[in-house]
């Protein structure tokens, strides 16, 4: 097939045959059906999502990071899913089941998608193996009903979501009582977690403890392909490729499916997104073996002596398009070609099951991967991809996939497979059915690759959840456990709708050599001499720059707000103001250290000496006491909790949380710490959130805080994580027209940031600010700026007082570059 096509094979568990090849995102396909049941739910929010993959959506590139790829969404049912795939940039949660596999990362590749259903408990019993692995958790979602949420509150949840746990031993195996809620039964779950030295899972796990010599499917040649074991009784052999799924021929290089299957007595077969590469053993990793003879039989034949299986069905789908077969129960062979989101495919009919059920609140669900809707690039991190949606009858499923951008669960089923990164590549996907015992098993194991969850409900059936609120869900989660050149600037143009506006904007893309943004940009442009704050020492900071009249100084601090004393490495804020005649501040994420420089870096500066009409807050360490400035007054006000009513963050952000129409503004929010995440991902800093209502204007809010904000919760959780409370965080709002925010998104995209969270209004169909040139790019990584830096003009104003705002810009380059520069 070309890359275009979009076809898949699916095969149902047990079945002799893939299904014939269409489309994966087609209504009636299994892919489809799966993540439908989440989309079209009508209450989305009622489901608990883990989402983890090392490419989640809207990330440029791969993460060098754990390779898992899988979704865990449990219902409240106590049930649900976890769907482990192979994809790139997949899923989108925040699209809709038509836009999964609408991206071309997606879409390039063959991948593979495997879904099981499992009880609540051991869709826990999952995430606690998967956390071995370390995987990125790139989207979390916390059930909104009911109040109590036992199984994404649970420890082995809250675990592999939040980074808790440190494992030892080095890997974890789930036991026979992890089985799906169908045949065939017990799956059996391999994760090891990232070591100093090279480790392969296969060879040092999974062979001894299934007492089976294997054949793994890892496209390449003996040359990049870790030799064959054939030392002993138990040996790994490699399957190189290409290969034939049904009567498609799938060339090395095209797929991003890794599976494996026994030498002789083929009764099961493995998925997973590690193959047996020297990069593949630096990280953690998951593997999913589904015992089914048939399946087995079917992935010999169609690989040399290989064959594949999975719990209610394995789907296959093929690069270019949407394309997939699946192997049903009973038959020996892949399905006739078909649209992987056609609704008599088993994607399709799984996912549906929560986007069509009326009640999409009632689900626990964790959502998984390194390339979640969204994301322009793949994180280099855990690669795992899956779903873990589990229901109140203590049952769920598991739907392991390894597509990118998948699933979206802000879709619906339609939209599933829209993305062109998602349908790109090809994919698998596994789903198998649990009991909440089992899938709370599997997320302690998911845990372990530090899969990167970007999705996650919690059950708003009942107020008591014990599968989402289980330690295990818990620690999936939240990620408590802890495991061994180019630039832009504002234009003129980007002025707020009333006086006087200004913001200048100044952005830098990573590059391949550092850049400090401050010495090689802003002062040149603003032409003045910076006193840059970086909390640090002389050794740890970059040298000051002395020489001609534009000159750069460090503030290492400690500093004092008010009358609080801030320590050094207490401050994620970063701020600078010229040396004589300070008529403006600029805050950035971004100081002035060897790292700084490795990334793209925003920067804003407001030109005011009252900086009026806008708010400026800073939140002080160890909890949620702020200051912040009122318009023309000349000293902090007092000190009170950032999320008290009264207080503007609170009231800013109400007016979305509180607005009663979430669904009618178009978001774009963007950083490299966001809520979920186990780590600070070490690429450009920037954090912040473009809101933009229907009558043309909106804000950006411009901030330092770690896990901020969580678009999945509400005002009141704002500040409930003690990774935005720990330390101490500056932020800054200011109000536009969409007209200077589309101006102001086309500057910070020089810093390629990363965007973790977007929503296009659905007050009306057209939407001529999200279907903008600048917002699309700045979402989907759409522009290669040159040259390496920018700066905004004069026009860019806020729409009250102060006015005048300078953006810089500066993008990575190759070599070290200071924003003074």
């Amino acid at each position: 097939l070309n890359t275009n096509a979009l076809k898949m094979l699916i095969m149902w568990i047990g079945g002799a045959d893939w299904e014939a090849l269409a489309d994966i995102d087609a209504a009636q396909q299994p892919i489809h059906s799966t993540m439908n049941t989440y989309f079209n739910s009508g209450n989305k929010d009622n489901a608990n999502i883990i989402l983890y993959s090392n490419y989640p959506p809207h990330f440029k590139f791969e993460l060098p990071m754990s390779p898992g790829k899988g979704v865990i969404m449990a219902e409240d049912a106590n049930k649900g899913f976890w769907l482990v795939h192979t994809a790139k940039y997949f899923p989108n949660l925040a699209g809709a089941i038509g836009d999964l596999f609408s991206n071309e990362k997606t879409k390039k590749d063959a991948a593979a998608f495997l879904c099981m259903t499992y009880s609540d408990v051991n869709l826990r019993a999952i995430a606690k193996i998967i956390d071995y692995e370390q995987p990125i958790v790139f989207f979390a979602q916390r059930s909104a009903t009911p109040a109590t949420q036992a199984f994404y509150d649970s420890s082995e949840i809250q675990t592999l979501v939040n980074g808790l746990h440190k494992y030892q031993p080095t890997a974890s195996t789930s036991g026979d009582g992890i089985t799906t809620f169908t045949p065939p039964g017990p799956v059996k779950i391999f994760a090891s977690a990232p070591v100093a030295y090279a480790s392969d899972i296969y060879s040092n796990y999974v062979v001894k403890i299934l007492q089976k010599s294997f054949q793994v499917y890892t496209p390449g040649t003996t040359a990049t392909v870790l030799k064959k074991s054939c030392v002993g009784t138990l040996k790994v052999e490699n399957v190189l490729g290409p290969i034939t799924v049904k009567d498609t021929v799938i060339q090395k290089g095209e797929d991003s499916a890794r599976w494996s299957v026994p030498k002789s007595d083929s009764d099961f077969i493995c998925l997973s997104n590690t193959g047996r590469t020297a990069n593949d053993a630096k990280y953690g990793a998951t593997v999913a073996c589904v015992l089914s003879k048939e399946a087995a039989a079917l992935f010999r034949n169609m690989i040399k002596k290989e064959n594949l299986d999975a719990c209610p069905f394995f789907v296959y789908k093929l690069p270019g398009g949407k394309s997939s077969h699946y192997l049903k129960p009973g038959e020996a062979d892949w399905a006739a070609l078909a649209d992987i989101d056609a609704q008599q495919q088993p994607i399709h009919s799984t996912m549906d099951k929560y986007f069509a059920s009326g009640n999409k609140d009632h689900a626990n669900i964790i959502a998984y991967s390194n390339y979640p809707p969204h994301f322009k690039f793949e994180l280099p991190m855990s690669p795992g991809k899956g779903v873990i949606m589990a229901e109140t009858a203590n049952k769920g499923f598991w739907l392991v996939h390894t597509a990118k951008y998948f699933p979206n669960l802000a879709g619906t089923t339609a939209t599933l497979f829209s993305n062109e990164k998602t349908t790109k590549d090809a994919a698998g996907f596994l789903c198998m059915s649990y009991s909440d015992v089992n899938l709370r098993a599997i997320a302690k194991i998911i845990d372990y690759e530090q899969p990167i969850i970007y999705f996650t409900q919690r059950s708003a059936s009942q107020p008591v959840q014990s599968f989402y609120d289980s330690p295990e869900i818990q620690k999936l989660v939240n990620g408590l456990q802890k495991y061994q050149p180019i630039a832009a600037t504002s234009g003129d143009g980007v002025r707020t709708l009333t006086q006087p506006g200004t913001v200048k904007i100044f952005a830098s893309a990573p590059v391949a050599y550092s850049s400090d943004i401050y010495s090689n940009y802003v002062v040149k442009i603003l032409k003045k001499s910076l006193q840059v704050y970086t909390p640090g020492t002389t050794t740890t900071v970059l040298r000051k720059l002395c020489v001609g009249s534009l000159k750069v100084e460090n503030v290492l601090g400690p500093i004092t707000v008010k009358d609080t004393e801030i320590s050094i490495g207490q401050d994620s804020a970063r701020w600078s103001v010229p040396k004589s005649d300070p008529d403006f501040v600029c805050l950035s994420n971004t100081g002035r250290t060897a790292n700084d420089a490795k990334y793209g870096a925003t920067v804003a500066c407001v030109l005011s000496k009252e900086a009026a009409a806008l708010f400026f807050v800073y939140k002080l360490p160890a909890g949620k006491s702020s200051h912040y400035l009122k318009p023309n007054d000349a000293d902090w006000t007092v000190a009170a909790d950032i999320d008290a009513q009264q207080q503007p963050i609170h009231s800013t952000m109400e007016k979305y949380f509180g607005s009663g129409t979430k669904q009618n503004t178009n978001i774009i929010a963007y950083s490299n710490y966001p809520p979920h995440f186990k780590f600070e991902l070490p690429m450009s800093p920037g954090k912040g959130v473009i809101m933009a209502e229907d009558n043309n204007k909106g804000f950006w809010l411009i901030h330092t805080a770690k896990y901020f904000p969580n678009m999945a919760g509400t005002t009141a959780t704002l500040f409930s994580n003690d990774k935005t409370t720990k330390e101490a965080a500056a932020f800054l709002c200011m109000s536009y027209s969409d007209v200077n925010l589309k101006a102001i998104a086309k500057i910070i995209d020089y810093e390629q940031p990363i965007v973790y969270f977007t929503q296009r209004s659905a007050a009306a169909a057209a939407q001529p600010f999200y279907d903008s040139n600048e917002i699309q790019k700045l979402v989907n990584g759409l522009q290669k700026y040159q040259p390496i830096a920018a700066t905004s003009g004069e026009g860019v104003r806020t729409l009250t007082q102060p006015g005048t705002v300078k953006i810089f810009a500066s993008a990575p380059v190759a070599y070290s570059s200071g924003v003074l520069n």
